[in-house]
């Protein structure tokens, strides 16, 4: 399993964390805007997406709170 936090502060919070196949990922707080969490597990030097594909992947997401 590896995990990466893809960004953490008062602006939003998400951690990734990627199963051991590569097969599943999930999203703990997905606080920040899809365009950022898809460029932050592209960057990611801990994940293992190749080329930006996937169609592959599960994501599921999880949320702790939400803001009002």
């Amino acid at each position: 399993m590896k995990y990466d936090i893809l960004a953490t502060g008062s602006k939003g919070n998400c951690t990734a964390i990627q199963s051991e196949n590569n097969k599943e990922i999930i999203l703990l707080d997905a606080g920040i805007s899809f365009k950022r969490i898809k460029e932050g597990l592209l960057d990611s030097s801990f994940l293992n997406i190749k080329g930006g594909d996937f169609s592959n992947v599960r994501v599921n997401c999880y949320t702790s709170h939400e803001h009002s």
